[in-house]
């Protein structure tokens, strides 16, 4: 009886240490994102609630009676505000992510309404051991010697691009494709996050250039895609040319937008918390940007936008990109008024810039 009171009482005591290091450890760790985050406001809350805890349960495990159950209180009180809005802000991450996303009939195009459109498959594996569909697609013309490595949007799988596919095919070049992880035929219960897509084109680029060897590569990247190919250059900073397409510089700047859309102002106090999460989920992939990219690599960048895009507005990618690298020769700038977000593939542009760029 002695023994298990004992074992009780310990269970006990490491309950209330739990209770008292988690919220302490967590405004911690969201006082470090606001700060990487430059929202020096949230810096100040949450260092002054992680002192807070600190403070409180020091002085809990030294008193006792009336006292200590307020402080006991307060502490429970602290607890709740760093879980709550953490599950909150989960919750509305997963609400976006934890699903297996299949093309809609309305955008899958078939290979079959190109003729002379060959396609090899070539799948390959990525980071948690899921297997992606891709495929090769080639024409029956004088081919160049670049290979351009398609990351599709949010939304959609590859054969939504077959269009851009045959374009480029028809140039002579080869392309890749392939259905990010949770898309389509690709394996993964989920999309996980928006940084699967920079780690799935790594590996795609490693496939490519395994399969491939000594062959110029050029990303392509629509959106989610946009950001992908940028964001990817942080790791795989030996490309040719790069072409966004209404892409975004960082995840976290498209959740917030899509959160204002959904809450308001209010998202703004989700923010550390979804940014912590991403990069429990991620690591350092959740900090990597597409103008960080840029700046590590040495390749051609074409930016490519539409001023009335409704789903990724200007600010979020390409006024920053102008802002950075507008007097960089590498870059070549093309902003639309009245594309929208999925019709801002112009095939003469594209052309015109590859033959600069990789011939």
């Amino acid at each position: 009886m002695k023994e298990e009171k004992r074992t009780g009482q310990r269970l006990y005591v490491a309950a209330i240490l739990l209770s008292q290091l988690l919220p302490f450890i967590g405004f911690a760790a969201l006082a470090w994102r606001s700060a990487l985050l430059e929202r020096m406001a949230g810096v100040a809350v949450f260092c002054a609630l992680a002192l807070a805890e600190l403070v409180v349960g020091l002085l809990t495990f030294r008193q006792k009676g009336r006292q200590g159950r307020w402080l006991g209180l307060c502490s429970d009180l602290l607890l709740s505000a760093f879980l709550l809005p953490m599950c909150m802000g989960i919750f509305l991450y997963e609400e976006n992510f934890f699903h297996h996303v299949e093309t809609s009939g309305a955008a899958t195009q078939y290979v079959s309404s190109y003729p002379g459109l060959r396609e090899e498959p070539a799948p390959f594996v990525s980071d948690m051991d899921q297997t992606l569909d891709g495929s090769f697609y080639s024409r029956d013309v004088t081919q160049r010697g670049a290979v351009v490595i398609l990351a599709h949007g949010n939304g959609v799988g590859r054969r939504a691009y077959l269009d851009v596919i045959n374009a480029l095919a028809s140039d002579g070049y080869l392309v890749y494709a392939y259905d990010a992880t949770g898309y389509d035929a690709s394996e993964g219960r989920s999309t996980w996050g928006l940084p699967q897509g920079s780690i799935d084109l790594a590996f795609a680029i490693d496939h490519v250039t395994k399969l491939k060897p000594g062959r110029p590569l050029v990303l392509l990247g629509h959106s989610w895609g946009g950001y992908a190919a940028g964001s990817v250059l942080n790791t795989h900073p030996h490309v040719r040319a790069v072409i966004s397409l209404a892409g975004f510089d960082n995840s976290l700047d498209l959740l917030e937008e899509q959160g204002r859309q959904l809450l308001g102002s209010v998202i703004q106090v989700f923010i550390p918390y979804l940014s912590l999460y991403e990069w429990i989920k991620f690591g350092k992939n959740a900090d990597y940007s597409a103008s960080d990219g840029f700046k590590n690599s040495t390749a051609a960048v074409l930016i490519v936008h539409s001023a009335d895009d409704n789903l990724v507005p200007s600010n979020l990618g390409f006024d920053k990109y102008l802002e950075q690298f507008q007097d960089d020769p590498r870059f070549t700038f093309r902003l639309y008024q009245d594309r929208g977000h999925e019709r801002v593939f112009d095939v003469n542009v594209v052309r015109e810039f590859l033959k600069t760029a990789v011939g």
